[in-house]
């Protein structure tokens, strides 16, 4: 626990180049199933150096010996060295700034969150498990009506679903790509009840996944990275606990004689969109200590519905359409065990109700996106109040634009969210205390306490 690293002469080179361009933090489809990362070490040398790497990971294997790897180690450490001389004087003050303060103090931070790891009610996963095979079975049965479809393979749910009367218009090549079918079914699932079992029937296989590979476990040590989200979110892997379905959260627990303590920014990315729109109405909700934007939302347009409200909100956050926004509600309302459903037309009328009322947040956002697409590619640029950099160069989509609206209220949350973790840490180990952050979901900060320390 005493241990901590001194990050004060590090230079991180692929944190450099991810801040210089946070879009190479994705991945590319360079070819049927194969991925590229943006951000290795060969993608970075030919970007910033010019230089071609020269190595496969392949080499290593087909020529497994000591030379080899002194080779490889001695080639990448002077590449490395290059970079951290040449990357720095591409920065703006402002990037060499965050990544001075924020980002670079924040590497040990998720580090200690790893080591530490979050409590784990592995037991209770075999009682889990055993339930959802259950539903996935009933599911199944009801999707496929006893014929023998695998709705694991992409192959056969497509030729299943033609079956059916239901044919996709998108490329087959393009479904071979990760995520591409599940996408593809979710742009027709209001109009296909068949469909949205499928894609329920996809989760529940991916709660399932999780539930085995950490039944038993009594802790779990995810691996917290800053580099893969072009909004400069935090993310975790090995498992992506963010990700997991809200009804397996409670399988999260404090260690014996410690609670748990969730603190988040209430409403963050609407408080976010009442500062950079400036709306009046906007404003007034959050001024008044008692105001709550969702509730007010779900009166405006006579839901009765906090959750259904909330959703709408995040929609404007998100640049989402009706379409989504629609299977959105419709997920939410399914979890609720209720029937009332919605079609596409009412999502629709929810979103143009959110502008009527706020009509300045609307008005932001179409000035900038009309401001960023007259600017040449090159120039086309989103910062963050702390001076975070997001890049546009594509050609203007819808696609794009919704990119666009998303960048602005997540940068700045993330932002926040970085800044009081370090700040947070630096109080832990200030006061002395055995106090620590354990996880983080957007905005929210878990933090594990023995009982002696939970008031404080």
């Amino acid at each position: 626990q005493k241990e901590y690293l001194h990050i004060n002469k590090i230079n991180d080179t692929r944190l450099m180049a991810y801040l210089l361009d946070p879009n190479s933090s994705r991945e590319i489809d360079i070819g049927g199933e194969e991925i590229q990362e943006e951000l290795t070490l060969s993608h970075v040398v030919d970007r910033y150096l010019g230089d071609a790497y020269p190595f496969r990971i392949t080499d290593i294997y087909d020529n497994p010996t000591a030379e080899t790897l002194s080779e490889f180690l001695a080639l990448d450490a002077g590449l490395i060295f290059k970079l951290a001389n040449t990357l720095p004087s591409l920065m703006s003050a402002d990037l060499k700034k965050l990544y001075r303060d924020l980002e670079l103090p924040l590497i040990p931070v998720l580090d200690n969150m790893r080591r530490v790891g979050i409590g784990f009610d592995g037991a209770r996963c075999a009682e889990l498990i055993a339930e959802t095979e259950r539903k996935m079975a009933v599911l199944a049965a009801e999707i496929t009506g006893g014929k023998p479809v695998n709705l694991g393979s992409n192959e056969e749910v497509i030729q299943f679903l033609a079956e059916q009367g239901i044919t996709l218009t998108v490329p087959p090549a393009y479904l071979k790509k990760p995520k591409a079918l599940r996408k593809a079914l979710e742009q027709i699932s209001q109009g296909h009840p068949l469909v949205q079992k499928i894609l329920g029937f996809w989760d529940l296989g991916q709660d399932l996944g999780f539930l085995r590979k950490w039944s038993g476990h009594t802790r779990i040590h995810p691996v917290w990275g800053q580099t893969r989200s072009a909004t400069s979110r935090v993310y975790a892997r090995s498992p992506a606990v963010q990700n997991i379905s809200r009804k397996l959260r409670s399988l999260f627990v404090p260690a014996a004689g410690h609670v748990l303590i969730k603190a988040d920014y209430s409403q963050a990315q609407m408080r976010i969109l009442a500062h950079l729109s400036k709306d009046p109405e906007l404003m007034r909700i959050f001024n008044d200590p008692n105001g709550d934007v969702h509730t007010e939302t779900s009166n405006w347009l006579g839901l009765n519905d906090r959750n259904v409200a909330k959703e709408i909100n995040f929609a404007i956050c998100f640049g989402m359409g009706p379409a989504a926004l629609c299977r959105k509600i419709n997920e939410l309302r399914a979890e609720q065990n209720s029937g009332d459903l919605i079609y596409e037309q009412t999502a629709r009328s929810y979103i143009g109700g959110f502008y009527e009322r706020f009509p300045k947040v609307k008005g932001f956002f179409d000035q900038e996106w009309e401001k960023l697409k007259s600017l040449p590619p090159q120039e086309r640029v989103v910062k963050s109040l702390m001076g975070r950099e997001r890049r546009f160069p594509q050609r203007a989509s819808s696609e794009m634009e919704r990119q666009f609206r998303v960048t602005w209220p997540q940068q700045i949350e993330a932002d926040l969210m970085k800044t009081a973790m370090v700040r947070l840490d630096r109080i832990f180990r200030r006061r002395n205390m055995k106090a620590r952050i354990v996880m983080m979901i957007h905005d929210a900060l878990w933090v594990e306490a023995p009982h002696e320390e939970e008031n404080e």
